[in-house]
Formats: structure tokens, sequence, C-alpha cells
């Protein structure tokens, strides 16, 4: 299934939405600009938001920068209620959540996201190397954690469980700690 790469959203004074972004399947990936007509019908602002906050939830936009989507996706996704609507869900919850997600109160949600933001708090990952304090920086795309005696250089994470996540992928993790940057 293909998706949009998006690297930027730009909505006008008229409500035109006009998307910068690449298909993930078209090489060579190239981002364009393009008039997204499908939001020419929405009555306002505050719908185009939320339904725009829709396609990055159910995967139809994937993040190729940070936004203010990207970033209410992130609180949306730490939301107690959202596990009432969350679409990875399996089983019988799949079945619930499917219907959840066409009512009225998914709607509220996507909204109560685009509104909230991060927490104040922040977290890094450290451990001791050889009686030195390292902090790690998680490498995406190698799927590697690097470790730098720099606390400015060390990977943030907004929320604690996150770190506490990304903890359990690694052997020999046990003696990482989860501090407050």
């Amino acid at each position: 299934m293909s998706y949009e790469i998006v690297k930027k959203i730009r909505i006008d004074d008229n409500n035109k939405v006009y998307i910068t972004g690449a298909s993930n399947n078209v090489y060579p990936r190239t981002p364009e600009e393009w008039h997204c007509s499908y939001y020419d019908n929405f009555p306002d602002r505050k719908s185009i938001d939320i339904d725009i906050l829709k396609a990055y939830e159910s995967g139809s936009f994937q993040a190729g920068t940070k936004n203010k989507y990207t970033k209410a996706l992130k609180i949306l996704r730490h939301m107690q209620e959202y596990k009432l609507f969350d679409w990875k869900a399996s089983g019988d919850d799949y079945e619930r959540n499917k219907k959840n997600r066409k009512t009225d109160d998914f709607v509220k949600l996507l909204e109560k996201a685009l509104q909230s933001k991060l927490p104040k708090d922040k977290f890094i990952i450290s451990k001791d190397y050889f009686g030195k304090r390292v902090f790690g920086k998680y490498r995406k795309n190698g799927r590697s954690m690097r470790w730098t005696p720099y606390k400015e250089k060390a990977t943030i994470f907004s929320y604690r469980e996150d770190a506490e996540d990304l903890k359990t992928c690694f052997y020999s993790s046990e003696n990482w700690e989860i501090i407050k940057k």
C-alpha cells in the first residue's frame, strides 16, 4: 500500500491545501508541491486540520519532517482514550475500534490532540561506562544506539514510555537508566 511522504503542508487564506511531498513507491523520490483538491469543499480550517491528522494517523501520510500534525499524532498515541480507536488493535478490539472510529468521539479526540502540547518533561537514556556517564543517541536507520559523553547530543524523548519501549529492543539494556533531561 502506498503513502505520501509529506515534507510540508501549506494552507492558504482561502483554505486551499498545498502538500509538498512524494509517493513512497515512485523513484526518483523528488518532493513536489501540489494542490490537494480533496480539501476544497471542507467548510473550515478546523475540519481540514482534523482530516489531515486522520491521514497521518491512518498511515496515508507519513512524516518527512516534523509539523503540528506529527506532534499531535505523538500526543494522540499516548492518550489513554486512544486505545478505543486504535486501528492497529487485533481481534475483537479491532472490530470495536473500527466502529468507534466512525463516531464524533473520535473527531473530538483528534481535535483534543491538535490543541494539546507535548509534555514539558523530556527524557534521555544514560548508562555508566567504566566509571563515566554516557548518553544514548538512537539511530533509527541503523537501528543502533550510539553512546556519547555529551548530554546535549543524546536522543530526547517526550514520553518516558517511548524510552522504555526502545530500551526493551536491545540486549544488555538492563543497566540503562532513563533520566530527565
